[in-house]
């Protein structure tokens, strides 16, 4: 994946909107602003928030936790604190019709990059591009708190993964190509996101507008 992603790094950038660039921008420039409704209107559309339908007490919270790490960004929360606090406050309708708690991974460490912007962010599109298996809930494997530390094995992972990329230089085409038509300001391991959704949430193979050989 990384290969065809350096060889067609103006295809896959083209594809990282300059409204994705001002709104994370305006997140990074802006972290007096966490508790006020524009702010968390612009949070939760660029990390796609809505679409997990949260409930009031979940973003209360969710931006609670936020400010309280960016006031303090000596002392930031620890991933699996983040999880099992806002873990409760979640809500989904099983197939069944039932609502059920469900482990909010993805905000969480969408939480934690806003406070250190090297962290990587675990979302749908990371998923599907690593073939990650997505830790299941089970009374075997130590129940929450089991399927929360799998979680956090993912996001280590993403961590040592990201640093591999930089080390090897295995995107630095891409890379350059980012920082030269988008932005200089966001991270190395922000771009490497960035291309991994530009490249996945776009359909670039289906499309054949990158080709694998």
């Amino acid at each position: 994946m990384y290969r065809v992603i350096e060889k067609y790094p103006s295809v896959v950038v083209s594809k990282i909107t300059s409204s994705y660039v001002t709104e994370y921008e305006w997140l990074l420039d802006n972290p007096d602003k966490v508790l006020g409704d524009e702010y968390q209107r612009i949070y939760r559309n660029f990390w796609a928030m809505n679409a997990a339908f949260p409930t009031p007490a979940f973003c209360s919270t969710y931006f609670s936790m936020l400010d309280n790490a960016l006031k303090n960004p000596q002392n930031p929360p620890t991933l699996t604190h983040v999880v099992k606090t806002l873990y409760p406050l979640t809500e989904r309708v099983t197939k069944r019709g039932k609502t059920e708690p469900f482990p909010p991974f993805s905000f969480a460490t969408k939480l934690l990059h806003m406070t250190n912007t090297a962290l990587p962010v675990y979302d749908k599109w990371v998923v599907g591009f690593y073939f990650l298996r997505k830790p299941t809930l089970t009374k075997k494997g130590g129940g929450v708190a089991g399927q929360i530390a799998n979680y956090i094995k993912l996001h280590d992972f993403l961590i040592e993964e990201y640093a591999r990329i930089l080390q090897k230089g295995l995107l630095s085409n891409a890379i350059q190509e980012f920082e030269t038509r988008k932005s200089r300001r966001f991270s190395k391991e922000k771009i490497i996101d960035s291309l991994i959704w530009a490249f996945g949430g776009n359909g670039l193979l289906q499309t054949k507008e990158v080709i694998y050989e």
